[in-house]
């Protein structure tokens, strides 16, 4: 195990590269995108320190499906890959806690998807803001307008819209390459439903979170 910074922008794991190595966030946030044929890509779920990226080793799946880009620049534990698997053989508990996280991970995919489809950009800028927020343990989120836009799926003049709008209302401030959350409460009311059932549905299989859960 060894603990390293990783950048803004980093990509961690390229669709359908190897995967040498599993990460687990510790101040950083991670994207999890999927890639068209086309080079469009769209964030399917995000992973701070609740979890990790890489979690198929332990079955000796060392072949990325998505690719893993660092959202939010910081440290991660890194681990080699083959380390994940030789341990979830050895390690019934290991593996179980690790199916469990797979499971909260894909209902967060599945509400994502569902909120992308069905809400406004408004409540789908809040439910992320709030989701980052608890992932990093902190209300100041470094993050570019443009990353914030590609995640969300908008335009940019889009994503300053919406920014101001919450800036306006008093929830957020926003600073170069920085938003920070100022009334976490007021913004919980302005995210749609799919925040609180991603968390719950985590909470549900793994309890509350904390740093980092799967491997302290």
């Amino acid at each position: 195990m060894r603990t390293i910074a990783v950048e803004h922008g980093e990509v961690l794991h390229g669709s359908s590269s190897d995967i040498e190595f599993a990460y687990f966030p510790q101040s950083t946030i991670i994207s999890v995108l999927a890639r068209t044929e086309q080079g469009q890509t769209a964030e399917t779920s995000i992973v701070g320190r609740e979890g990790m990226i890489g979690s198929s080793s332990i079955h000796g799946i060392m072949t990325s499906f998505a690719e893993c880009i660092v959202q939010v620049a910081g440290e991660a534990v890194r681990v080699p890959a083959s380390e994940i698997y030789r341990v979830g053989k050895a390690s019934e508990s290991f593996r179980k806690v690790l199916a469990l996280f797979d499971l909260s991970l894909l209902a967060q995919a599945q509400q994502s998807t569902a909120c992308q489809a069905l809400h406004q950009v408004e409540s789908r800028a809040a439910r992320w803001l709030l989701q980052c927020s608890k992932r990093l343990g902190s209300n100041d989120i470094r993050l570019t307008q443009e990353f914030f836009g590609q995640m969300l799926g908008v335009q940019r003049t889009t994503i300053n819209l919406v920014e101001r709008t919450l800036q306006h209302a008093g929830l957020i401030q926003i600073g170069r390459g920085r938003i920070s959350i100022v009334d976490i409460e007021s913004l919980h009311a302005v995210a749609c439903d799919r925040y609180d059932r991603i968390e719950r549905r985590y909470d549900e299989l793994l309890g509350p979170l904390k740093p980092n859960s799967l491997i302290m």
